[in-house]
């Protein structure tokens, strides 16, 4: 979290040394049973009304700052969030960033904080990777380039996050990573992430994936579901299954078994 201050704001140097201090005592090791979220409550009774968050655009009290904490976390219980859920935070620096944040680890949820200045396979990697229940997207990004919006609103990859099963890591070598999962149909959901950095001028390297290995026989068709596009038919002998994921990107694809497949 972050406070902004102009010089001689008497506010913003109130607020900045009572952070400091309520950091102070989170960090204490003698003190159990402290974390930040818990100590919201204790601040917001105490300083109801000064500033605890001043930005720009916006403050917010340290009374303000418990109301909304609990606001979120209500939010949370009631799409049945669980402790070590993930929830992606997709948003511009500001007042209300700290107070979702605060308010979903306050019962457990694990807040992926995703750059808002991200775009296209980079955005689409960060968020793959943190595989979240919900992505929570600010209002102040609600005008977004074509690409993005395309992203965020892809109808067949928000199918993968809401009706998916079993899923499971296939395996993680040389800086790759490749997760399956199930369709309501028993198609395949392939995750396919390149986890290392991404080298100026080197052609994205395949990644070579067993058509077997995933109990679909050896032929199977593939959509590419972020670019919703239809990839062709693969057979593990014949023409195998190997995508190309630049550093720091991801792949989402669905893969139908077929007995016989015309091999593109």
């Amino acid at each position: 979290m972050s406070i902004s201050t102009q010089p001689g704001e008497v506010d913003a140097k109130f607020a900045r040394d009572a952070w400091l201090r309520a950091l102070a005592k989170t960090a204490t090791i003698g003190e159990r049973g402290i974390t930040l979220p818990a100590l919201i409550d204790r601040l917001a009774a105490q300083f109801n009304a000064a500033p605890a968050l001043i930005s720009a655009e916006a403050s917010m009290s340290h009374g303000q700052l418990g109301f909304r904490c609990n606001q979120y976390s209500r939010w949370a219980i009631g799409r049945a969030l669980k402790s070590g859920d993930v929830v992606s935070l997709f948003m511009s620096n500001c007042a209300e960033y700290p107070a979702i944040w605060l308010g979903l680890t306050r019962i457990g949820v694990v807040v992926a904080l995703v750059n808002s200045q991200l775009a296209g396979d980079v955005l689409a990697h960060s968020i793959n990777i943190a595989d979240p229940k919900y992505l929570i997207v600010g209002a102040d990004l609600a005008v977004l380039d074509d690409a993005t919006l395309a992203l965020l609103t892809n109808d067949e990859v928000l199918a993968v996050n809401q009706a998916s099963r079993n899923n499971r890591e296939l395996f993680r070598r040389d800086g790759l990573a490749v997760w399956q999962a199930l369709s309501p149909h028993d198609d395949v959901y392939l995750a396919v992430f390149n986890l290392n950095a991404p080298v100026p001028g080197q052609q994205a390297a395949p990644v070579p994936i067993k058509l077997a290995e995933l109990g679909i026989g050896t032929s199977a068709r593939v959509r590419g579901l972020w670019q919703r596009a239809d990839l062709g038919n693969f057979d593990d002998t014949v023409n195998p299954f190997a995508p190309r994921i630049p550093g720091h990107g991801a792949g989402l694809f669905r893969l139908t078994p077929c007995e016989v497949c015309l091999v593109s």
